[in-house]
């Protein structure tokens, strides 16, 4: 992988991220800094996965 397709796929992820979360966040103005932005971001994507394992665990559940 290139450095340029690498930051091709990070701007991507950037982009994917702030659509789905920044554009309709009440406190976006709070992320004045990219630190900030990006510990948002990681929080964010944590709760998302803990989203994700709380249906595979209801799916698997509902399925015995």
């Amino acid at each position: 992988m290139t450095a340029q397709t690498k930051n091709r796929d990070v701007d991507n992820e950037l982009t994917q991220f702030m659509l789905h979360h920044c554009y309709t966040c009440p406190d976006a103005n709070e992320c004045d800094t990219e630190a900030r932005c990006r510990a948002c971001m990681e929080e964010k994507r944590e709760k998302e996965e803990d989203g994700r394992q709380l249906t595979r665990d209801q799916l698997k559940e509902y399925a015995l």
